[in-house]
């Protein structure tokens, strides 16, 4: 009889422990997830400016460059920075996005999410440019490769704007 009251009192502390470890695991996990989608577009930006890079490294080393190949150049060059422009500010959302995750005062949760929030808004609008440049471009561009390089990099910006709209309606859900 002794036995099963101590059974029956150990039993709920642990209970409500794994509860609450089960709790604060869901929500590390949905951060998990956004942090791994972030670094996977991440290697797909370094993957594509490195792509970038040799396509203008063969132009550089033609014995004889035409002017449609200095163009493809310089719109190649404009793009790629681009690229590690989003790239970086990637990095600047992760860290913004880690360091939220660790505000545990309630009056500085919202100015957490303000960080966040501008972050993502600064983002989304740099991504939305970056398109708008991409397709202005394309139409001029004469050289396939260049083309091909341009479609991939407009892809990733909109892949990039997806997952920011992802972000913003699991923030919204959160509030």
């Amino acid at each position: 009889m002794r036995s099963e009251i101590f059974t029956r009192l150990n039993f709920w502390p642990s209970l409500l422990t794994c509860l609450f470890a089960l709790f604060i695991g869901a929500s590390s996990v949905q951060a998990q997830d956004i942090t791994a989608e972030i670094t996977t577009l991440q290697e797909r930006y370094v993957k594509l400016e490195n792509e970038f890079s040799a396509s203008q490294a063969r132009i550089i080393s033609a014995v004889r460059t035409f002017e449609a190949q200095e163009t493809a150049y310089g719109q190649l060059d404009y793009v790629s920075q681009l690229l590690v422009s989003m790239n970086r500010e990637f990095d600047v959302l992760n860290m913004a996005l880690a360091l939220a995750s660790m505000v545990t005062e309630t009056r500085f949760v919202p100015n957490s999410n303000r960080i966040k929030d501008f972050q993502r808004s600064y983002m989304t609008n740099l991504v939305s440019i970056s398109v708008q440049h991409i397709e202005k471009t394309i139409p001029r561009v004469k050289d396939p490769e260049t083309t091909r390089l341009l479609l991939e990099a407009r892809n990733l910006f909109r892949s990039s704007s997806d997952l920011l709209g992802r972000l913003s309606v699991k923030e919204t859900k959160k509030k």
